[in-house]
Formats: structure tokens, sequence, C-alpha cells
């Protein structure tokens, strides 16, 4: 079976032979924007009938083409029994439809428009990892003494009180003695919880501040904790297969590549392994945090684009979001079908109810109402 990539090339071949034979253009001449136009407009005038799908999908996989090769664009939904599109940045454009336009539409936009408009969406591009993941941490540790993300259990813990503490899925699951990865999890929480119930308790955060907390309790309770500092999306530090269960508290949306992160978890995860984990909606993170006005409190605004690991802006004072780190928006998609994809099968979903339809407008659970702020999965290591 042929790869997408030579599919393309031989669309994008056959335009160029088309525009070669039919029209005496040469594509990789000057100002093929605007031969393409001519082009578009004589066939429409010639041929309204179904060739002119076949037209628009060898010249718009031509444009796609260009915009890869000059622009960093990519790919995407080519498993779908669709038009693929072209991701540029945090937008998804179509060049195919964008042809098809212009040719049952003169008034459409030009193609030498609808490229600039594909230009300027690239020069908005920018992707910085290392400063990100420099805030973040910065962020996380100023927030390791904020008793709402670091809880800390520095009183003593009986195993039995633990495991009552604990995820309902992990009640059916024997703790004591097995080797239990909390990622993303440092502030005292997680690794002293399992600690307490028999594990042994690895704990991995950005921020060595948060983590302060596990390496205390360990130290005062004489438990097995060992705390790692590292971003949950490079794990290189822990070996294949050296865990039974991994838990995972929301903390996806702080980094760009979830793939990356599944890869890691699938590869220190034991095969038939549990691994428990939160994520933030995309729901949630694709709305604004407020009504749209006083008068329509039951109405809130979906402001961003739902596109697999866009940055999102900044939202001073949402509840939603946490004060001074870089939040990606992680689509269902990528979210589940990344799972299967990275050697997981999917045992139960679930939205967690935080809603409250008493609370007043703008209030997270007033919010919930109308927008899941959770997403929590429950999956376990293919063997």
């Amino acid at each position: 079976m042929s790869t997408p990539a030579a599919r393309f090339e031989a669309f994008a071949q056959t335009a160029e032979h088309h525009a070669a034979e039919l029209h005496g253009v040469d594509l990789r001449g000057a100002n093929p924007l605007r031969l393409i136009d001519n082009i578009l407009t004589r066939e429409s005038q010639a041929d309204p009938g179904d060739d002119l799908m076949s037209v628009a999908l060898c010249y718009g996989i031509w444009i796609g083409e260009l915009a890869v090769r000059e622009l960093g664009a990519e790919w995407v939904a080519l498993e779908e029994p669709v038009a693929p599109r072209l991701r540029i940045g945090d937008t998804i454009v179509s060049p195919i439809d964008a042809i098809e336009r212009r040719l049952k539409d003169p008034n459409a936009p030009a193609i030498e428009a609808a490229y600039q408009t594909m230009r300027d969406l690239a020069a908005r591009v920018t992707s910085d990892d290392t400063s990100t993941l420099r805030r973040n941490r910065a962020a996380w540790d100023d927030m390791a003494d904020d008793r709402r993300f670091a809880k800390p259990a520095y009183g003593a813990i009986d195993s039995d009180s633990a495991l009552d503490t604990l995820d309902t899925w992990v009640h059916k699951e024997a703790i004591a003695g097995q080797r239990v990865l909390c990622l993303g999890a440092g502030g005292g929480t997680h690794g002293p919880l399992f600690a307490a119930a028999g594990a042994s308790v690895t704990v991995v955060d950005l921020s060595d501040r948060q983590l302060e907390h596990d390496r205390r309790y360990a130290d005062e309770h004489g438990v097995d904790i060992t705390a790692v500092q590292s971003s949950i999306d490079d794990l290189q530090a822990l070996g294949d297969a050296s865990f039974d269960i991994v838990i995972q508290p929301v903390c996806t949306c702080y980094v760009r590549d979830l793939a990356a992160v599944y890869h890691h978890v699938a590869r220190v995860l034991q095969p038939g392994g549990l691994y428990l984990s939160q994520h933030k909606h995309p729901a949630s993170m694709q709305a604004d945090a407020s009504p749209i006005s006083s008068a329509d409190t039951d109405t809130y605004r979906v402001a961003r684009a739902y596109v697999e690991g866009v940055a999102l802006p900044d939202a001073p004072g949402a509840a939603h979001r946490e004060a001074g780190t870089v939040e990606y928006l992680h689509t269902l998609e990528a979210l589940l079908g990344g799972l299967c994809r990275a050697g997981f099968v999917i045992e139960d979903v679930t939205e967690p109810v935080r809603a409250d339809a008493l609370a007043p407008p703008g209030d997270p659970a007033h919010r919930a109402v109308y927008l899941p702020p959770y997403l929590k999965i429950k999956a376990r290591r293919r063997a």
C-alpha cells in the first residue's frame, strides 16, 4: 500500500501534468498561484461537472505540498475518508476545499489570497518548549505552598485509611508490594497515600519544591518514596516495565506532546499494568471562564480552536486555569485514541461531576453545569 507522502506526490505531479498539457503553463515557474487561479477560471467555465472535484484534489494537494515546504505546514486527518487538511500552527485549513470553492464560485477568494492567509498563519507560529518548561516549573514551584495544589499528608496514615482515600478504580488492585509511579503528582498527596498502603512509590514532577513534600513525608515516616524531578514527557531516568501501576492526576495540559507522555508510560509500565489518568476536558479548555454577559448567565462562549496541542492564551483570574503556566489543549482523539495507539486498552472513562446550578454565575461549579471540567481514564497496558 502506498504511503500518504507517495500519494500526495502523485497528485501533485498530476496537477503539474494537467497544467502543462492542457493549459500550457509550468507550475514550477514564476507566480504559480496566479497561474492556478487562471486555470481554475478556465476549468470552471469549460466543465462544471464532476471532474471539478478531481481538479480540486490535484491542485489542492499541489498547494498543500507547497505549504509543507515553505510554511512548515503538516497534513492531518489522513485516516479519514474525507479530503485531508493542513495544520498551520493552531489552525486547520483545507486547500482542496479552497480550490473547490473557487471552481464553483468565481467570487470566492482567489488562491493567491488564500495562500497569503496561510502565510499569515505560519508567521504567528511560535514554539519554544524550553522556555515553556522553565515557566511551568517556576509556576509550580510558586504553588508549592498553595494548599489548593499541594496537599501534603504529613500526618501518619494507616493502610486502611489510605486505601479508602485512594481512587475507587484502584480498590480492586492489590496495592501492597506493587510498584507505583505517581506521574506529575508532586505535592505530598498521592505518593504518601500509596506508600502508606504498602506500595513502593516513585513520584515524578517538574517542580522540585512540590517534590519536597513527598521527600519530607518519606523521611518522617520511613516509607519508600523516590522523588524524580522531570517533565512527564521525559521519563528516560526510569527503566522499562519497572512499574505495575501508573497514577497521573491532571497534568498533561502542561506539555505539548501528549503522544510522548503515552509512549513513556507504555514503556515503563509492565504488560497488564494499570494506568489511571485525569485530564482537563478539552471543552472546558476551549471556553471562557465567565458567562458572556450579566444578562445571559447560562451561556459560555467557545473562544478557542479545537486543535491538538495548541498553546492556550493567558487567562488571568480564570478558575479552570493555573496562573503563570503555559497550557495546551488536547483533543478527545489524542486523549483516547492516543492511548489505544500507544498500546493500551481503555477499560472505563468518566467525567467527574463538579456541577452545581445553585452556584453563582462564573463560579467553577456553575460553569461545570454546562462544561465538564475533567476527563478520567482507566486503561491497561496490552500484553
